[in-house]
């Protein structure tokens, strides 16, 4: 259970029943009405009518944010395996952009330098070419 906690000029009672589920590629959030006391700094936030609940992207500050702010709440394993798996493949993809290309794009006319790196990172992400050399 949380403590009462000041938040945006207001004084929220504790938030007990908070349930976080990974939901497509972000967090759904669902709890009683004061739980959006708690939510009012993390951006990106949406109410999703349909599942009656508050949908965040999933990142690492939401994440921490969410650990400070509801520190009794768990989060889901797979919801910190998802966010894992996406900033490897964030850190991939960057050092592939920042690689010289390894193979030439199929096409008769010079590329940009922009479409030369979308290229390289399409490929090592979908597993065509292998590691860059460093």
């Amino acid at each position: 259970m949380v403590d009462r906690v000041r938040c945006c000029g207001y004084t929220a009672r504790p938030v007990d029943d908070v349930r976080i589920i990974l939901a497509g590629d972000g967090l759904l959030i669902r709890g009683d009405a004061t739980l959006r006391h708690f939510l009012a700094a993390v951006p990106g936030r949406v109410w999703d009518r349909r599942a009656s609940g508050w949908r965040l992207p999933l990142s690492r500050s939401t994440v921490e944010l969410l650990q400070q702010r509801l520190p009794s709440t768990r989060i889901p394993d797979e919801a910190l395996t998802a966010l894992a798996c996406r900033e490897e493949a964030l850190k991939r993809a960057q050092r592939v952009k920042d690689a010289p290309p390894v193979v030439s794009m199929p096409v008769r006319v010079q590329p940009y330098a922009h479409q030369e790196a979308a290229y390289a990172v399409a490929l090592e992400l979908l597993g065509a070419v292998g590691e860059p050399a460093a």
